[in-house]
């Protein structure tokens, strides 16, 4: 890797936590909102093919473990697993409340992390009763877990990072650990395929995170020049019909304004027109100035 690319690479790492959901300072307190309501139910919105997943995987990992003298505790987890899965999904697709506040943002990714916790759970608890080849699919299986939910979460990167940095603690760990005790280099081997799949995943999430922000900004951009340019044509409008120094109508808009009253007035109705005028008025310019003149007009008006 030239000198560049690892710069880059360095850059992507380091503003990483600009992009994860948390609070972007560039935007308003309103548009931190909309980002992490955004971000939330992007993820909530791809929460079924997540739920399937595990659906999927849970089953198959406990297998690995069956017969190891532990069924009940197979038959536990496996049974743990599916239900909070199948409770994420209801209760996200069903009954979230979701404001886009802080508040929103961390219980989203406590729920998050719980499941991560609960997968986590099952290489903690099976990895020791699985040898040989089966290790290996073992592994396989969490860091396909993995993959699905942080790839699942990913619309909400703060979450889909949390959901990573538990299952890479867990899948590195676990397997160092039996390469230490046990002078395996099979484990070692499966904790450093478990941290570099990991690392990989992480650039993908922090990429999409980057896109993500940079199309709301653009978006959030475009909003606030369409409200300028309302502002600016309701601005122009009003100039074009109104004094400049009193706010009152001009003298084209005065006669549009007169006639369309004239022509409205029942015949048996009168219409009047009131005349006023400023005596000494011209005595104020000259003795205190034009500004004073224009203040006496104003509060005239």
């Amino acid at each position: 890797m030239n000198t560049t690319a690892f710069a880059k690479r360095l850059r992507l790492f380091g503003n990483g936590r600009r992009w994860i959901g948390l609070h972007e300072p560039s935007l308003s307190e309103g548009a931190n909102c909309r980002l992490r309501c955004q971000q939330i139910q992007g993820a909530i919105d791809q929460i079924r093919t997540f739920t399937l997943g595990n659906t999927f995987f849970a089953p198959i990992l406990s297998l690995q473990a069956w017969n190891q003298g532990q069924n009940y505790i197979v038959i536990a987890w496996t049974v743990l697993m599916l239900l909070f899965s199948w409770w994420l999904l209801f209760h996200w697709k069903a009954s979230y409340h979701n404001e886009g506040k802080l508040e929103d943002m961390r219980r989203f990714v406590t729920q998050t992390c719980i499941n991560a916790g609960i997968w986590c759970m099952g290489m903690i608890l099976f990895y020791d009763a699985v040898h040989g080849d089966n290790k290996t699919v073992f592994t396989a299986i969490m860091v396909g877990s993995l993959a699905l939910g942080t790839i699942g979460f990913s619309a909400a990167p703060f979450a889909a990072i949390c959901y990573l940095a538990i299952h890479v603690v867990v899948l590195a760990t676990v397997p160092l650990f039996y390469a230490i005790e046990y002078s395996s280099g099979h484990d070692l081997l499966l904790s450093l395929m478990s941290v570099g799949i990991s690392i990989a995943i992480l650039k993908g999430v922090l990429e999409r995170a980057k896109a993500q922000l940079s199309a709301f900004m653009n978006v959030e951009v475009l909003k606030q020049k369409t409200i300028e340019l309302q502002q600016a044509s309701v601005e122009l409008a009003f100039k074009s019909r109104h004094d400049g120094l009193t706010g009152l109508l001009n003298r084209s808009s005065f006669d549009e304004a007169l006639s369309a009253v004239l022509e409205s007035t029942n015949p048996n109705h009168r219409a009047a027109v009131i005349i006023a005028d400023l005596n000494d008025f011209k005595p104020i310019n000259d003795s205190l100035g034009h500004a004073a003149g224009d203040a006496v007009l104003k509060f005239t008006a």
